[in-house]
């Protein structure tokens, strides 16, 4: 039962800190923005930790500032660090980061799927 307290407050606790990133979120619902952001997400998924291009079609829209602002905001909220290196991007997961991560690339593929 103890377990099963822990795992519900922290679920809570998620939500709590997922509120946060709504009105980030909000922001990204562009379909180019929303593509850059799945494949990030997908790329957080893999755990590879390789690079990606910039010139690639799709994460194209991240160069311009206020656009990786707003997706490194969203996977800052998410324990997920977005690091700028050049005309390349990379992500890496923070030290347990929980179910955040998950919830953000739920929350990015479904929203991507209605667009």
């Amino acid at each position: 039962m103890r377990s099963s307290m822990q795992e519900s407050e922290q679920q809570t606790q998620v939500l709590v800190e997922l509120n946060d990133s709504l009105s980030v979120l909000g922001s990204c619902c562009s379909p180019p923005v929303l593509q850059a952001l799945q494949i990030l997400v997908q790329h957080v998924a893999a755990g590879s930790g390789e690079t990606l291009s910039l010139r690639d079609a799709g994460l194209a829209v991240l160069t311009e500032e206020e656009v990786f602002g707003r997706a490194e905001s969203l996977f800052g909220h998410s324990k997920v660090t977005l690091k700028r290196e050049e005309d390349t991007r990379r992500t890496e997961m923070k030290d347990l980061p929980g179910y955040l991560p998950l919830v953000m690339s739920i929350t990015v593929k479904g929203l991507a799927s209605l667009v």
